[in-house]
Order: structure tokens, then C-alpha cells, then sequence
């Protein structure tokens, strides 16, 4: 069976033109909390894989909706001044009152009406 192949007619100068195929969508938002004094962890706003992961945590029955809001910590999570990124076993050291205030801010950057 013949295939089609698509091309470009070249310009009149005979040069090649690059299409380059990222989209530029600017810079994702970030915002921090202060989880003790002068601790402070950022979270970037998700981009749509992120999302796709977030959906399937938050859909995975199996998993309490305590431990999918840690996996989606550890998901946003943005390390600052060459830190690492924060790991599943790091966020069970959180408290309830951190993890409600990382939760706040994380419905501001998934738009939640919180």
C-alpha cells in the first residue's frame, strides 16, 4: 500500500524552515507555605499530566484519601535552592494542621472554591 508523505514546499531561497512544535504556555504559578518558621515548601501549579496523576490518585480506591493527598504533595511539590524533592515518606511527618494548610493552597492552584 503506498503511504503518503507529507512536505513542506521550500521557499524561494531554497532555505529549510524549523517548525518548532512546543507551545509556549508561560510560566506555570507557584506558591508556598510556611509549614514551621522559616520552613517553607512550594507547589507549582499542575500541568495537564499532573493532573491526569492527580485523577487517577484521587480515583484509586484502594488508597485512603489522607495517602492520595500526600502523593499529590509529594506530585506539586518544588524543591528551591537545589533541595530535593519531597518524598511520600516525608509527607507522613506532616501534621494535620500543615497538611490542611498545603491543602488550602493547593485548591487555590487546582481552583478549587475553598
Amino acid at each position: 500500500m503506498p503511504s503518503a508523505k507529507m512536505s513542506r514546499p521550500a521557499t524561494e531561497s531554497g532555505k529549510v524552515i524549523e517548525v518548532d512544535d512546543d507551545f509556549d504556555f508561560g510560566e506555570r504559578e507557584i506558591v508556598s507555605v510556611e509549614i514551621t518558621p522559616n520552613n517553607i515548601l512550594y507547589f507549582k501549579e499542575p500541568c495537564g499530566e499532573e493532573l491526569i496523576k492527580i485523577d487517577e490518585i484521587s480515583g484509586d480506591k484502594r488508597i485512603s484519601e489522607v495517602e492520595a493527598t500526600l502523593q499529590i504533595i509529594c506530585i506539586l511539590h518544588v524543591p528551591q535552592n537545589n533541595g530535593r524533592k519531597i518524598s511520600l515518606r516525608d509527607t507522613k511527618k506532616l501534621t494535620a494542621k500543615q497538611i490542611k494548610k498545603i491543602g488550602v493552597a493547593l485548591g487555590q492552584l487546582l481552583g478549587s472554591d475553598e
